[in-house]
């Protein structure tokens, strides 16, 4: 019996000591698969949001941590100052980041267009816009004619230095956004253009999704006109070379009901019910509504 019993714990001994070599082993074998991905980003609140030179969070943080979440990444975001421009066959900010091999990922608000195209793969697109204009509420600039045709000594308007919008002003060969393109000021990133429309007579133009934004921030110093031209998307940049598992585990996850999903809660968080009084129209009616209620409920204590 004492032979048997001996046997029967040097048999658990043995499983154990075993189980722990497999779990061991598979931890060793997580940790060497698990692979961070340097992602390339731009200050752009809200969909990249930035704190003494950190990304502390955003619409696109968010998204990338819910697409990677069910894989083996982790993320290393590093920031540059601009979405990029080419200049025969060179690409600056975070197309050249990713066309050059620097980065796996360029994050943030990147519109899809030809010549981006060329130089780098696109996932499939997550958002979609228009080009809007973010000005002073006092400022009565409806769209984009009355724009190029307003004074220009009175009126000043700019754009993102290096980025989609610039480069659909600098190469359109329609008379209005060709003079645009020549009077516009080229800004330093998005802060910029609202800091100056609240502080001046100045229109900055920018994505809907982004003068809506701002718009609807307290005090309410901003509003957003035009004629919501250009529609383009947004997506995540990837190397044509080197990326391609990447990008098709990103296609798949942007597919999903799921992602859809998230990216509605994502836009209601970031996007989120404005702070701003509704429109003039709406605040007569309201305050119609309200003034006929109340002399109608002193009509009826006066009657009693």
């Amino acid at each position: 019996m004492l032979g048997s019993a001996s046997a029967t714990d040097k048999m658990i001994a043995c499983r154990l000591a075993f189980a722990f070599v497999l779990l061991a082993l598979i931890d060793s074998i997580t940790a060497d698969e698990k692979k961070t991905i340097k992602v390339v980003t731009i200050e752009h609140t809200p969909f990249t949001e930035v704190n003494n030179g950190n990304v502390t969070g955003g619409f696109i943080p968010d998204l990338l941590e819910f697409l990677l979440s069910m894989h083996n990444y982790t993320v290393e975001f590093v920031l540059v100052k601009e979405y990029g421009v080419e200049n025969n066959g060179d690409w600056s900010g975070l197309i050249g980041e990713v066309k050059k091999k620097q980065a796996d990922l360029a994050a943030g608000a990147i519109t899809v267009n030809e010549k981006r195209k060329a130089a780098v793969t696109f996932t499939k697109p997550f958002l979609k816009t228009k080009l809007a204009l973010l000005k002073s509420v006092e400022l009565k600039i409806n769209n984009f004619t009355e724009l190029a045709n307003a004074n220009e000594t009175e009126i000043k308007y700019g754009f993102l230095k290096n980025g989609a919008t610039h480069m659909f002003f600098k190469e359109s060969k329609d008379a209005t956004y060709k003079k645009i393109a020549e009077h516009a000021i080229e800004l330093t990133n998005s802060a910029e253009g609202v800091k100056l429309a609240k502080e001046k007579k100045f229109v900055a133009i920018m994505e809907g999704l982004s003068a809506d934004y701002y718009a609807a921030q307290y005090p309410c110093l901003l509003d957003t006109s035009g004629d919501l031209l250009d529609e383009r998307e947004f997506a995540f940049a990837t190397s044509k070379e080197d990326s391609k598992k990447l990008q098709e585990l990103l296609d798949k996850e942007l597919e999903k009901k799921e992602t859809q999903e998230k990216i509605l809660e994502l836009k209601e968080k970031y996007w989120k019910t404005p702070s701003c009084p509704p429109p003039k129209s709406e605040s007569i009616v309201l305050q119609s509504f309200v003034g006929s209620l109340i002399i109608a409920c002193l009509s009826v204590l006066l009657l009693v």
